[in-house]
């Protein structure tokens, strides 16, 4: 039986770091913040920061979506695909079962796939609803494993290797917590030092992860 695949999408297959940094200098701004953010890595955990300088989660992020045009971002490129990603996921699959759980809201997220020509290569898009809560709640990976599930007429409580690919904590820990084996892209500096808890295996792109994946499917 094929493998899973999970994959985390900004940071991951769409290169957006900058893009948010930028929206998130501006809402901090916007909220009177006025320490340095030298230190700060948005995918390393944004709430964690927000509470730790006592800032209010759910005022920043309803600011934050004001700035945040993702899919004006997209269309002029300012916003876009890492190189390897459309070889790397017509890889993926072809031997394995592929689904994306991401925090992305589901609008931008409809955006992107559609823009990238993305949703060819995925049995499930999972992203943050009523029903399901973001990572590292296990919530969206549990929800995309029982889509391929019915989709592939598997039985969901067989056993399946499943693999969690992404690039910040939320995304090792919500593997961790499902089980999976967790690949973290390091394509950005020091993001080794900034996971909360280790991944299985780490790599600088999208390729190498589906050959670590390859050498570890049984």
């Amino acid at each position: 039986m094929k493998p899973i695949i999970l994959f985390d999408m900004d940071g991951t297959l769409i290169d957006a770091n900058s893009h948010y940094r930028e929206n998130i200098i501006k809402t901090l701004a916007d909220l009177n913040y006025k320490k340095s953010i030298d230190d700060f890595d948005y995918f390393a955990g944004v709430d964690n920061f927000l509470l730790s300088n006592q800032i209010n989660p759910v005022e920043f992020w309803k600011k934050f979506s004001a700035f945040n045009s993702y899919p004006d971002a997209i269309a002029s490129g300012e916003v876009k695909l890492f190189p390897d990603v459309m070889k790397a996921l017509a890889d993926a699959s072809e031997f394995a079962d592929c689904a994306i759980v991401s925090n992305t809201p589901e609008k931008n997220a409809a955006f992107a796939l559609e823009f990238f020509k993305l949703n060819k290569f995925f049995k499930a898009t999972c992203f943050p609803n009523p029903f399901a809560r973001p990572k590292p709640s296990p919530d969206l990976a549990l929800l995309a494993m029982q889509v391929i599930a019915s989709k592939t007429k598997a039985d969901s409580s067989s056993k399946r290797q499943v693999f969690f690919v992404g690039d910040s904590s939320d995304d090792i820990l919500t593997g961790k917590s499902i089980k999976a084996k967790t690949i973290l892209l390091t394509n950005r500096p020091n993001i080794l030092n900034q996971v909360f808890e280790k991944p299985d295996f780490h790599c600088n792109t999208l390729t190498e992860a589906m050959e670590i994946i390859k050498a570890e499917i049984k």
